[in-house]
């Protein structure tokens, strides 16, 4: 493998990465469609493996509960057509082995802008833009990333897959619960994403990349795929009338690596309403669904959730969230490859806001780093 412009720490970057996603879910096989490469589980393995070496939306809501003394809030999603807003969303990754102390500093902090544009809305059906208009990675022991600052691509493999992304809009379809119904036309966005994280490598004068390296990319890219369709691109709303106090339960199941899956019922209660928001409380236990070869190098895995979410009564469009998600992987021994086996701990954090008010001017657009005119045309 070429040298890393960063120095990684302790536990390294990469590897916390692909364990912190494979506790929450994230991480999944390629889609099986007619114009998508499968990704097979024995590619995975080898990926999975190495990191662990190193270690050393769901569904509709159901509401129970009920308070007759606050009034009852039929939450729907329906932001008017035309309408364009940024979010930041900042996620800092705490890891750290068994034997060591917990960090005090994030061991990854990242940075995202997306900028979101409601396209249209008919029978109920949204269809929304969403676009990464910047990423900015701050490890825990190397230089600093921010794709607004620095021209050049750099020559760290985990850099570039997230840098592929930049500047290629999604199209979602959501129903008035906010549920993300589907993705348009999510081949042409594999294959644009595979051409920029090719010239981008060229760019950074990386030589054509390893086979453990093209494996790590075609699952980071599965990701980015197939987690909106599992957790969803908005908060999902409740389907009935809720009032303060009210409880329901959100069923999610994700996939992870070696095709094991994960089930979240995610317990939801209406805390507050006030001045036109609505704040609701969440927290989850998961349940793994193993396969025999997560069992061949995980020994045992356990992820909680937990946070809040805060959207407008009006349109039910997304304010600000915050979870935390705490995990353990026990990493089974692997005598062939001299590996006793060992405990990774993290715990991540992730911000989500929106910066501004919803606006239909291009001067939304142009703070997320595009005008609609360059948007368009990157839509095709």
């Amino acid at each position: 493998m070429p040298d890393r412009l960063w120095h990684p720490p302790p536990v390294s970057v990469r590897a916390s990465f692909a364990l912190t996603t494979l506790l929450a879910g994230g991480l999944v096989g390629a889609c099986q469609s007619a114009n998508q490469a499968p990704t097979s589980t024995d590619a995975q393995a080898e990926v999975v493996a190495e990191a662990v070496a190193e270690v050393v939306s769901p569904g509709r809501a159901d509401v129970a509960g009920q308070d007759e003394a606050s009034p009852r809030l039929e939450l729907r999603f329906r932001p008017p057509v035309g309408t364009s807003w940024v979010e930041e969303v900042v996620t800092e990754l705490f890891s750290h082995r068994s034997e060591e102390l917990p960090p005090e500093s994030p061991t990854l902090r990242t940075t995202r802008r997306e900028r979101f544009a409601v396209l249209t809305a008919e029978e109920g059906v949204h269809r929304v833009e969403v676009t990464l208009s910047a990423i900015r990675m701050e490890p825990a022991q190397g230089p600093v990333f921010d794709s607004r600052e620095d021209p050049t691509a750099p020559a760290d493999p985990l850099v570039l897959d997230h840098l592929a992304f930049v500047g290629l809009p999604l199209v979602y379809r959501l129903d008035d619960a906010a549920a993300t119904l589907e993705i348009e036309d999510p081949a042409a966005y594999r294959s644009a994403a595979d051409l920029r994280h090719a010239a981008l490598r060229e760019e950074a004068g990386l030589p054509p990349p390893s086979p453990e390296e093209e494996a790590q990319w075609r699952m980071f890219l599965d990701t980015e795929l197939k987690k909106p369709l599992e957790w969803g691109v908005r908060p999902v709303l409740p389907t009935k009338p809720v009032q303060q106090g009210d409880e329901w339960t959100q069923a999610v199941e994700t996939s992870t690596l070696f095709n094991a899956t994960a089930t979240w019922p995610i317990r939801q209660r209406l805390e507050a309403v006030s001045a036109g928001l609505v704040t609701i409380h969440r927290e989850a236990d998961a349940e793994f669904v193993e396969t025999p070869a997560m069992k061949r190098f995980i020994k045992q895995a356990d992820a909680t959730l937990e946070g809040q979410v805060v959207v407008e009564v009006a349109t039910g469009a997304l304010v600000r969230t915050e979870t935390t998600v705490t995990g353990m992987v026990e990493a089974a021994p692997q005598p062939e490859a001299g590996f006793a086996g060992g405990t990774l701990k993290m715990r991540s954090i992730t911000r989500r806001s929106r910066l501004e008010e919803a606006g239909t001017g291009a001067e939304v657009d142009t703070e997320a780093g595009a005008t609609k005119e360059e948007a368009a045309e990157a839509r095709g």
